[in-house]
């Protein structure tokens, strides 16, 4: 690729996501130039347009061809578009980084936090597909790694509190409408068995026959693709609450060595893509006081004294930001530097 200006492509670029990585291509001095955007027959032919008003491009059709010359193609659309077009879009020569869930779990394609596991893009050739993790996946991974490597870490129990931006922008409309169904007097006359809306609902996809959710089985998949020997046996739960952008994960760690909270923050003030509050800052680690953020955040560490070495935590993230578009953006640019 050279110092030439490249080809990028981004699919789904109406969304959340596709948004946010437009956004962060530009910030971040990625070197391309105007990004093409694709979109479906509901979207084609439109002009996006940033928060500012200011005009972005053309939504082009997804269709055969429509990936001809492209270096990079970012998938933001979801799985179904993944299915059907990315590896149409390998096929004719482009790095593609998707982030659905369709190729996480693929054997032959890398899962990747490039903080804790970017070696895996060693070896590409011109062209090839990387998959990036759920928000939780990510962000228990840049935590995890890091104490995985400092400590022996014999168990982690999880609870996920998953805003609804993570199941899509349908999602955050179906949680607003509700909202004001219910604000309005009219009860649950519109409300779906689904529906969230000033509510708490303790699984994520179906349940089954072991009673873990299908999402929670899918976390421990990713995250053993992810790291490994590295991670300890995992239990997880996981919880849609009525909040429009954010994950926040508590946390429980035990190890077979002494791990005080003064260590963990030791080790995690210096990991990359960490930041540690250190002070009662409690409002500081809502899921709403992140909205934006590119960091994971950690805090309220303390010690876990039902066990002889263990510690507690909350780790809380922008799942649209850091747990969807930059850990993509930054696939990209690492892909990019590799063939450099």
């Amino acid at each position: 690729m050279g110092d030439r200006e490249l080809a990028v492509g981004i699919v789904g670029a109406t969304g959340l996501g596709g948004r946010e990585v437009l956004r962060l291509l530009g910030e971040r001095g990625f070197p391309c130039g105007a990004p093409r955007l694709f979109g479906t027959m509901r979207t084609a032919g439109g002009a996006l347009e940033d928060d500012e008003g200011v005009a972005r491009g053309t939504i082009e059709l997804l269709g055969p061809g429509c990936f001809a010359d492209l270096d990079v193609v970012i998938f933001t659309g979801g799985r179904v578009l993944a299915e059907e077009f990315a590896l149409d879009a390998v096929a004719r020569g482009a790095f593609v980084v998707d982030t659905s869930s369709h190729f996480r779990l693929s054997p032959s394609v890398p899962l990747v936090v490039p903080e804790v596991n970017g070696g895996a893009l060693a070896g590409f050739g011109t062209s090839g597909l990387v998959a990036s993790p759920s928000a939780t996946a990510t962000a228990l991974a840049v935590v995890l790694g890091p104490l995985a490597g400092a400590f022996v870490l014999e168990r982690c129990v999880v609870a996920t509190y998953q805003g609804v931006a993570s199941a899509g922008t349908r999602a955050l409309q179906h949680l607003v409408r509700d909202s004001i169904g219910l604000l309005s007097g009219r009860g649950d006359e519109r409300r779906t068995r689904a529906s969230v809306a000033f509510d708490c609902v303790p699984a994520i996809g179906a349940v089954g026959s072991q009673g873990a959710s299908a999402y929670e089985e899918r976390l421990g998949a990713e995250l053993e693709k992810i790291l490994g020997e590295r991670l300890p046996p995992l239990a997880a739960t996981a919880v849609r609450v009525p909040a429009f952008i954010g994950t926040g994960i508590a946390v429980t760690l035990e190890s077979s060595e002494a791990m005080s909270p003064e260590a963990v923050a030791e080790v995690l003030r210096p990991s990359p893509g960490v930041l540690l509050h250190e002070r009662d800052d409690t409002r500081g680690l809502s899921l709403r006081a992140v909205v934006g953020s590119e960091a994971t955040h950690v805090g309220r560490v303390r010690a876990d004294r039902t066990v002889r070495h263990g510690i507690s935590c909350w780790i809380v993230i922008d799942s649209v930001v850091k747990g969807r578009s930059l850990n993509a953006v930054q696939i990209a640019e690492r892909l990019v530097a590799n063939r450099a």
